[in-house]
């Protein structure tokens, strides 16, 4: 993989994750559950995912701080990096 943003190297969405994720977005949006910040990975389905489902995604970036005050957010932030790592090592093996 030479980068996120290279789809071509990458495992994409197949029409059923795009319609599930759309399903998703429409449940959510009849019941009227708001929608922040959406943080995804940067993998490609991901990305689409998100946008699909929520209509708007951020990259997560390896390292990168945000605002957290629930409790074990910290073995949050270090289980969100380590499936990072994992999904960059797993693409650089394909």
């Amino acid at each position: 993989m030479k980068s996120y943003e290279d789809c071509a190297s990458q495992r994409n969405l197949t029409d059923k994750g795009r319609g599930e994720a759309r399903a998703i977005g429409e449940h959510v949006k009849r019941l009227g559950i708001p929608i922040g910040t959406v943080l995804a990975s940067p993998f490609c389905r991901t990305m689409e995912t998100a946008r699909l489902a929520f209509g708007k995604a951020q990259a997560m970036q390896r390292g990168a701080r945000r605002p957290c005050a629930a409790v074990g957010c910290e073995a949050l932030r270090r289980t969100e990096e380590a499936a990072l790592d994992a999904g960059a090592e797993s693409a650089r093996t394909r």
